[in-house]
């Protein structure tokens, strides 16, 4: 039974454990806690061309990842995606509700050093992101524009999988560290000819990517088989903690070793590069400005 409201308030002040090895426990209230400090630099179009750069320094800490939840992320590797409306395909995120996994069980809510909440980095967390534009305009008319983007890594934890079918975050957050730095050049080349009266054809060309530059944007994080869960769970290797004070904490590699798969239960793809930034893409177009 799900009961909806507010998360630590009225009456979900006290979460009633699922099994009686753990006694019931108030419920930890969401936090999502964005810090930042931004740098900031640019110089106005003279002489042919002009520059921005921008630096920013921050922090996204708590338990709560938003309304879109990047806890739960099914790539395409796992063989499955989650619903989104008005597409004939799904979503690697679950996107658009605010109604994720996060508080749908006691066990999702400790990790397994007893500790409850599960609070640290959140998995969009960037710390240092640094974007460079800049343009110039050729005396015959091009036009050159070169972007730059450079962002730290984001944080990549363990889950394994129980039989309640919930993606634990067994070492807190950030256990795994982080994906690589991610980084991008976009070039923008155009040109416009004058016609009659106001009318002009400009030519463009916008190349995202332009080093084909295909960096790991995740890891495979289901240290168990049966991610994401759901249609494709392998019941043998979830982990059972029906008998487990989940306030006293868990040897959760002992527990997939006591599933029926034994070492088979662990997941082969576990730590390796699951996602990459999209190759170089280009597009020519031809408007007609009148």
């Amino acid at each position: 039974m799900y009961e909806i409201g507010n998360p630590g308030e009225g009456i979900a002040a006290i979460y009633p454990a699922a099994f009686p090895a753990t006694a019931n426990f108030p419920m930890p209230k969401p936090e999502r806690k964005y810090d930042a400090v931004e740098l900031s630099a640019s110089r106005r179009f003279s002489n042919r061309w002009f520059a921005s750069a921008n630096y920013t320094w921050s922090r996204l800490y708590g338990n709560y990842t938003g309304l879109a939840d990047s806890d739960e992320i099914l790539t395409p590797t796992t063989g499955v995606s989650s619903g989104t409306t008005q597409q004939p395909t799904g979503s690697i995120a679950r996107t658009g509700t605010n109604t994720h996994s996060g508080w749908d069980t006691d066990s999702i809510l400790w990790d397994s050093h007893g500790n409850v909440g599960v609070y640290g980095l959140l998995p969009t967390d960037r710390t240092h992101v640094g974007k460079l534009y800049g343009s110039y305009t050729a005396p015959f008319g091009t036009q050159i524009g070169l972007s730059e983007y450079v962002a730290s890594g984001t944080p990549m934890s363990t889950v394994v999988i129980d039989q309640q079918l919930e993606p634990l975050l067994v070492n807190g957050r950030g256990d795994m560290g982080r994906t690589p730095v991610l980084s991008h050049t976009d070039l923008l080349v155009s040109h416009e000819l004058k016609l009659a009266k106001d009318r002009r054809l400009r030519f463009e060309l916008n190349v995202l990517n332009l080093f084909n530059q295909k960096t790991p944007t995740h890891i495979f994080n289901f240290l168990n088989r049966g991610a994401p869960g759901g249609g494709s769970a392998i019941s043998s290797s979830e982990i059972d903690l029906s008998k487990v004070n989940l306030a006293a904490g868990y040897n959760y590699n002992a527990l997939i070793l006591a599933s029926p798969d034994g070492a088979k239960a662990y997941d082969n793809r576990y730590g390796q590069p699951d996602l990459w930034q999209a190759g170089t893409q280009g597009q020519f177009s031809i408007k007609f400005i009148f």
